[in-house]
């Protein structure tokens, strides 16, 4: 059943996110600390904000953050406690208001409007969630308590780190011009450089353009768009059927991989990894993607249409390798390869018999035999031959 706020109200919304933190214990409070891998090709998978000060970044290479943050503190992700973090949060948000949107696995939207019977200020349901997480779940966050969607999530980033702010109705256009106008949504390199030229440099300042010269210089939708956002305007509403969009599996290599032949065999591993992530969660996915990162840091995607959905490693691996053959390895070596589904739908829904039935009863049997002896337990044979192949030659 589709739940809607009531439209005889104002809504309220409030955007809720985990603190980006990766010290859990105390003695790392106030050090610069970063999660992710500890080997040589290890990136940053989550950064402390005192790392963060110091030029870190999500994604930036281990070996490359210690250099400018001395004394940097890596500490291996822990996958299970970030997937766990999550939900326990997002049960607490669930609790407190059937309308929750989540947007990433640790980021979420609330229309809060209901809330009013119990708190008359907007402000006092933030500071309900915010100390609902304290008691109920370890990660501490950020909330921000606006009119709308687009408030709430600026406002939530404003009260960074790990606070709460809201911006109350009638002061929207005040709060936005406070900011660059980088933040307005939509607005990257090109309409940056476009809105340098008209002399907009804040949030807030297309609200005083006239709409007809913002919708002649950056194209009438855009135009239209960030004078609508920097009077404050979004009229989009929390979607609580919002669900798990894709999923995804991507590794970077301890070596580059420089032969096709191992490139193909890492996107095997994934494909298997996927598509058991695929069948855990019930889902069936009809768009998958790859995603290449070459040793010079270019990343390339690529995504194709099935013509029926499916979960089983067999076929998201052909698709992938068919994705693989668009995509030119011997220009150099490859860093990092992923893959993706996406158009998921839930795989107990009525759907067209399929031909390939034997192979979706193999994957559920190979997926008893993983719960009860691990993952290692049963893998194609061409994972472990390329495996052995690389141990004799030298290259792990």
């Amino acid at each position: 059943m589709s739940l809607s706020p009531s439209p005889s109200c104002t809504s309220t919304w409030a955007h809720s996110s985990l603190k980006s933190n990766a010290a859990t214990t105390p003695p790392l409070y106030d050090r610069p600390v970063v999660a992710g891998g500890t080997g040589n090709r290890g990136v940053v998978a989550s950064a402390s904000y005192e790392a963060r000060a110091n030029g870190v970044t999500s994604a930036m290479p281990v070996r490359h953050a210690r250099h400018p943050c001395r004394g940097l503190v890596v500490v291996p992700a822990h996958h299970a406690k970030c997937r766990q973090a999550p939900e326990e949060v997002f049960s607490i948000l669930r609790s407190l208001t059937p309308f929750v949107e989540g947007i990433s696995m640790d980021e979420a939207f609330l229309d809060v409007s209901g809330l009013r019977l119990h708190h008359e200020d907007p402000g006092q349901m933030g500071v309900e969630i915010r100390s609902r997480r304290r008691v109920e779940a370890e990660p501490s966050g950020f909330v921000g308590v606006a009119r709308n969607k687009f408030l709430a999530k600026l406002v939530s980033k404003a009260s960074k780190p790990d606070g709460l702010r809201e911006v109350a109705a009638g002061t929207e256009v005040e709060f936005l011009q406070a900011l660059p106008a980088t933040r307005l949504w939509g607005v990257g390199a090109a309409t940056s450089a476009a809105l340098e030229r008209l002399g907009i440099a804040t949030a807030g300042a297309p609200a005083s353009t006239p709409v007809a010269t913002l919708r002649r210089h950056l194209g009438a939708t855009m135009g239209t768009m960030l004078h609508d956002l920097a009077w404050g305007k979004d009229e989009r509403a929390v979607d609580p059927d919002g669900a798990v969009k894709s999923i995804s599996v991507e590794q970077t290599s301890e070596q580059d991989l420089a032969d096709r032949s191992l490139v193909e065999a890492e996107l095997l591993r994934h494909c298997e990894r996927l598509s058991g992530r695929m069948r855990r969660a019930g889902k069936l996915g009809k768009v998958p993607a790859v995603k290449v990162r070459l040793a010079d840091f270019e990343t390339v995607h690529r995504r194709l249409t099935l013509a029926d959905p499916t979960n089983t490693g067999r076929d998201v691996f052909r698709a992938g390798m068919a994705l693989l053959a668009d995509i030119d390895l011997d220009r150099c070596a490859v860093r990092l390869v992923g893959e993706g589904m996406s158009d998921l739908c839930d795989s107990a829904a009525p759907r067209q018999p399929t031909t390939h039935h034997e192979w979706e009863d193999m994957a559920i049997a190979v997926d008893r035999v993983h719960r009860r002896f691990g993952d290692q337990a049963v893998v194609p044979a061409r994972i472990v031959a390329t495996s052995e192949s690389i141990t004799e030659r030298g290259v792990s």
